[in-house]
């Protein structure tokens, strides 16, 4: 019933859709402005908000609770990892003209976090990983992965189970490549 009395005739929303803007290209996804009666834009926003952001909201509060489980509950001899691509940092000065910002170096920064369970208190290690590799691919992702759990193991011996955490993003940890790295990298440790 909220804005059910409102007067307001229509309204202009930009929103994103895919077209074929080259023939025979593949499809593309491009800015659209609509003009919408404003009932109908809250139509759109109710279903948007029921398909998109209260799944997300459901889904992040679920991946919360279960990481905090987790790491409450490692006990020795596991390991808990915590990893993802943080923003590649440029080298520039911090007054610079703009030709200077697109050949300006990079690095990249990947954070590992390690929980682990060490004489019956959960400690907490960061291991950063700084590259010139751009790519944030698969192949960065396992071979810090396979460092990160070499560094663990010489530090407490044996390692019993072992659980990643990740945002899930394809390119880097959902592929058909992943499975056969993390089961070699399960037979090292």
């Amino acid at each position: 019933k909220l804005f059910s009395d409102c007067t307001m005739p229509e309204i202009k929303m930009n929103t994103f859709g895919v077209e074929q803007i080259n023939q025979g290209g593949p499809p593309v996804t491009v800015r659209v402005t609509k003009m919408l009666k404003f009932q109908d834009f809250l139509t759109d926003f109710k279903e948007y908000l029921a398909k998109k952001y209260l799944i997300h909201s459901y889904v992040s509060k679920f991946n919360s609770e279960a990481f905090a489980s987790d790491v409450k509950d490692v006990k020795n001899g596991e390991v808990i990892i915590l990893m993802d691509f943080q923003m590649n940092h440029s080298h520039k000065y911090r007054e610079t003209v703009q030709a200077e910002h697109w050949t300006c170096r990079q690095t990249t920064i990947y954070p590992a976090i390690v929980y682990l369970n060490v004489a019956q208190k959960i400690e907490r290690w960061a291991i950063n990983f700084l590259s010139d590799d751009l790519s944030h691919s698969n192949n960065f992702t396992s071979i810090a992965t396979q460092q990160v759990l070499d560094h663990v193991k010489s530090k407490i011996g044996d390692i019993t189970h072992v659980t990643i955490w990740t945002d899930g993003c394809g390119g880097q940890f959902k592929n058909r490549n992943q499975l056969l790295k993390i089961s070699k990298m399960v037979m090292k440790v």
